[in-house]
């Protein structure tokens, strides 16, 4: 087998990766494609890149023990930086024209951070995750790739120095060791989940590596050094043979859309397969023809300058694209990756330039950050729209009132309410003043987030109107708490809670009302009874669960109101959309369907929510006022309303959309919340 003939196969695999991890990044929080289309998997060409990568590394080492040590980091230094530097500037100038402030002061510090190298561990500190909604506008996301390869680059150049006057046994041993303790790392969550299946107790959930870590992916690297030591053999058929399972060991994880296991370890093995058999079977073709040549030798251009591509669209238009605009970004991004490749990664720029151009990018994300993604320096009126945060607030240190509260159950959990009118603290008291101070409070206010952005409203018409009442900041809805979250039991309602708060109302003579609004669909989901024993999840558990919540609301002898359902719609960046309006000239008006909810398919959605509230009110168990029917006008609602932002994101309702609505709402609510 001669060398070209191998390094060509290996051209063809590296263009089969690159397919693969655009059109994941395509399919990536994207409803728009149909199911066919989209690849939840196609992340394994990522895993393909790496094979290869040790390959080449542990290749290179083994034919020349002896090459020198500069030599090497220099290489690899003008090979990576300087590309990826000048994406970082060109994507920066066009993320200008179509972000805010916020989205450009996030991919500045993820641009810096791949310019220091370490954007993967900054993505993976981030809040939002790699398959989270809010990274799709993140152009530099992929830079976490990048990242793992200086590091990667940085390793080897160590162990190289450690290892180059070593004989071949201790190099093998290093390598393999570092291997295992690698792939055991990676492998951590598979393992956990098979001795739990074999009956091993399970302290918790089998938490799997984060995907942007380094030192688990190590092994991968290594065992693109296994190539070297597999046998040659001349029966054609033993080649071909390899040569399938390779390509099955491939497809099959990439295409099964199995994401709950780590199948990487069979597409490592298929890497290695194909890149020792490959070339001495007929089906050597499939790769080693001039297009997959071409393609290869131009991947990392094409992954250097596809996610820019795709943001610029999605920022562009506020849309995930369609089928057809998804083959569009592809062939662009192919043909921008050529001649990216023809400009800027075939020419190698001279290390002393390259110093240059990497100190300006340095320059530029850091300003950008530093001036909170150029607020007051570009689209200074653009930026300066924003969903201003209540901050009439008040905490209630009323010894009477809160009286009989037992704090155990009832905390400010990080500073639950306090972040949502800008102070990110916790208080000591999990109490909010509504309405004036100056007599006793006759209803309280409780639920979940939906509560929360309901505050500003009930605080506001509570001064109007001259009805005082309290705000429990804790999680207190009947049935939140059955999801099984990682996160503390007392944060969401339980029975020992629930016993908690009604103890408490019962010692409370002036408050006459209790008050909740949530989020209506959770009633369908319910894993978890009130002792934490498996139930279906069903409309008919969560009625009977909030059921039993108004029979001891019920039994203190107080009155029980339920806020019904809001509109909810499918886009959640409001702000952004409004933003995005005002960038193009437009009025501040939903015209997108994605922030528009007809109230015919609203309806339909909580149907039988509505109807389970229909029913408790009936009963004569409490009253259930409906926001909603004084926010459709002519059978729709918006998200940005003739100028005002009415909703922060797809289901919560903004401080001034909470102070128009309940403002609509307090004829008939007010005899109820003075307890009338």
């Amino acid at each position: 087998m001669s060398s070209s003939k191998f390094l060509t196969h290996v051209a063809g695999l590296r263009a089969i990766a690159i397919l693969l991890v655009v059109w994941f990044h395509i399919s990536l929080c994207n409803s728009n494609l149909p199911e066919w289309a989209v690849l939840p998997c196609g992340y394994f060409g990522v895993d393909i890149f790496l094979v290869i990568m040790g390959y080449f590394l542990i290749a290179g080492y083994v034919r020349r023990p002896d090459y020198p040590l500069k030599d090497f980091a220099r290489s690899k230094a003008l090979r990576l930086i300087p590309p990826m530097t000048i994406m970082i500037v060109l994507a920066f100038a066009a993320c200008m024209w179509v972000m805010d402030y916020k989205e450009i002061r996030a991919i500045a510090k993820t641009g810096l951070g791949a310019l220091l190298g370490y954007s993967n561990y900054q993505l993976m500190d981030s809040s939002a995750g790699y398959f989270a909604e809010d990274s799709t506008l993140n152009a530099y996301l992929h830079t976490w790739y990048l990242a793992v390869t200086i590091q990667v680059f940085a390793l080897s150049y160590v162990l190289y120095a450690l290892v180059r006057k070593r004989s071949r046994g201790v190099v093998i041993l290093v390598i393999s060791v570092i291997a295992g303790l690698s792939l055991l790392w990676n492998q951590a969550g598979n393992i956990r989940m098979a001795l739990v299946a074999m009956g091993a107790p399970q302290f918790g959930p089998a938490e799997f590596v984060s995907y942007y870590d380094t030192l688990p992916r190590l092994w991968e690297i290594a065992a693109g050094g296994l190539v070297l030591l597999l046998p040659t053999w001349q029966e054609r058929w033993k080649s071909f043979t390899a040569t399938l399972a390779g390509l099955v060991l491939i497809v099959w994880p990439t295409f099964s859309g199995i994401t709950t296991m780590n199948l990487t370890p069979l597409v490592v093995l298929g890497t290695i397969l194909l890149i020792r058999y490959m070339p001495d079977c007929c089906l050597h073709h499939l790769l080693s023809n001039p297009v997959t040549q071409w393609l290869g030798g131009i991947s990392f251009s094409v992954y250097l300058v596809h996610m820019p591509l795709l943001v610029f669209y999605r920022a562009y238009t506020l849309n995930a694209p369609d089928l057809c605009a998804s083959l569009v970004i592809l062939l662009l991004s192919i043909l921008a990756g050529y001649v990216f490749w023809w400009c800027v990664e075939k020419r190698r720029i001279p290390g002393k330039h390259a110093i240059g151009i990497w100190l300006a990018g340095v320059a530029l994300c850091g300003v950008a950050d530093a001036t909170r993604g150029l607020q007051k320096i570009w689209n200074a009126e653009v930026n300066a729209i924003d969903i201003s945060k209540y901050t009439e607030w008040t905490p209630c240190y009323d010894k009477t009132v809160m009286a009989g509260l037992d704090t155990r159950y009832h905390q400010d959990e990080g500073g639950w309410h306090t972040m949502a009118v800008g102070k990110n603290r916790a208080l000591d008291t999990p109490l909010l003043w509504l309405g004036p101070r100056n007599q006793p409070p006759t209803y309280v206010l409780l639920g979940d987030s939906h509560a929360q952005a309901f505050f500003a409203g009930f605080d506001q018409c509570s001064r109007r109107h001259n009805v005082t009442g309290v705000y429990l900041s804790s999680i207190m809805i009947p049935f939140w708490n059955r999801e099984v979250l990682p996160i503390t039991q007392q944060y969401y309602y339980n029975r020992e809670k629930g016993e908690s708060f009604i103890s408490w109302l019962r010692q409370k003579d002036d408050i006459k009302t209790v008050v909740v609004a949530q989020y209506w669909t959770r009633i369908r989901r319910l894993p978890l009874d009130w002792d934490k024993r498996p139930v279906p999840a069903s409309i008919e558990h969560g009625a009977a669960a909030l059921r039993e919540f108004c029979l001891q609301v019920k039994a203190c002898g107080k009155q029980l109101v339920l806020m019904g359902p809001l509109p909810d719609f499918q886009g959640s960046k409001v702000l952004n959309y409004a933003r995005w309006l005002a960038r193009k000239g437009m009025p501040l008006h939903a015209e997108n369907p994605d922030y528009i909810c007809k109230e015919i398919a609203f309806r339909e959605r909580f149907e039988k929510e509505i109807q389970v509230l229909q029913q408790l009110e009936a009963e004569g168990l409490c009253r259930v006022f409906y926001p909603a029917e004084c926010m459709f006008s002519g059978g729709f609602c918006y998200a940005i309303d003739n100028g005002v932002i009415v909703y922060k994101d797809g289901n919560h309702i903004t401080g001034v959309g909470s102070c128009s609505v309940l403002e609509r709402l307090m004829p008939q609510m007010l005899p109820v919340l003075q307890g009338k």
